[in-house]
Formats: structure tokens, C-alpha cells, sequence
């Protein structure tokens, strides 16, 4: 009979007893195929995401924490994304915590513009004219006013500086 351990020591507790499944692992797979942000893009993140969140779901309800990181706005396109991640947990017991993380538009343009950024292998957006007519046009995903029945979902609304405090 195998023994039951707590968390292995070490490092935090990724992959032991929390998962974390960073947007940019799905997004960057589809920018290799289709690196036009187009349809086909899409419609190849939405087939790439179906089994991961599947795996996701089955993790959870054997106890795993998922966490996993996303930028979603107020549109169709992106509210058919938040009722597929309540799909992992609707019609259990599970909640769905949702995090929107805020801070002031300078810090985010520098945050944009770093070089570290800018020299990471992530597809992630490095343009400030981009983040200004986005942040510009639209808004944060505000899961409370979308169907989130049958799920149990935790809401919180965060601003964050440059700075750590401490």
C-alpha cells in the first residue's frame, strides 16, 4: 500500500499540489501555426484549450488548485473563453476564484516597454501604442455580469503597484 505524504519540501508548491497553466503556454502554440491573430488562430486556441481544460477539470476534482493566468475583456469572443474556464468547474463543488489585477496606466506602459520583456520568448504584447488603444477601447472581463450558474465563483478585484510594499 502506497503511504500518503503532505507537500514534498521545497520551492512553492507548483506542480505538488498547484498547477499552474500560464495563458501563454496555449497562446504561443497557436502564434506558431497561425501568427495573424486570425480566425484560424483562434479557433486553434479554443481547440488547443478543450483537452488542457479537460486535464484541468480532472486535476481539481482530485483536490489539485489550478491556477492559471488570463487577460480577458468585455467581448463575445472573450466571454466564450471565461465560460469555457467555468466549464472546468461548473456542476461541482469547486470554486472558481477570479482575480482582475489593476494598475496605473504608466506602470503598465513601462511594464509593456521593459527589455525583459521585450527579450522573452513569450508572443506577449511589447507595443505601448497598442496597450494605450486597447486599455482605450476596452474593459476587463467582469465575471459577475455573465451566466455563472451552477458554478461557485469568488471575485476580487486587486490594484497593483511598481513598487512592493512591505
Amino acid at each position: 500500500m502506497a503511504s500518503q505524504r503532505g507537500p514534498e519540501p521545497g520551492r512553492p508548491p507548483n506542480g505538488k499540489i498547484v498547477r499552474l497553466i500560464d495563458n501563454h503556454l496555449l497562446i504561443d502554440l497557436a502564434q506558431a501555426v497561425y501568427p495573424d491573430r486570425s480566425a484560424a488562430h483562434h479557433e486553434l486556441r479554443r481547440k488547443i484549450r478543450e483537452p488542457v481544460f479537460n486535464a484541468a477539470r480532472e486535476l481539481a476534482q482530485k483536490g489539485r488548485t489550478i491556477l492559471m493566468t488570463a487577460c480577458l475583456a468585455e467581448n463575445d469572443g472573450d466571454v466564450a473563453v471565461f465560460q469555457e474556464q467555468l466549464g472546468m468547474v461548473r456542476g461541482t463543488a469547486i470554486p472558481l476564484s477570479w482575480a482582475n489585477l489593476h494598475c496605473e496606466q504608466a506602470v503598465l506602459e513601462q511594464r509593456v516597454a521593459s527589455e525583459e520583456r521585450r527579450d522573452g520568448t513569450k508572443t506577449k504584447l511589447t507595443d505601448v501604442a497598442v496597450v494605450r488603444k486597447l486599455v482605450s477601447e476596452h474593459r476587463l472581463l467582469r465575471p459577475s455580469r455573465h451566466d455563472v450558474e451552477s458554478a461557485t465563483l469568488v471575485i476580487e478585484t486587486l490594484d497593483s503597484t511598481a513598487e512592493e510594499k512591505g
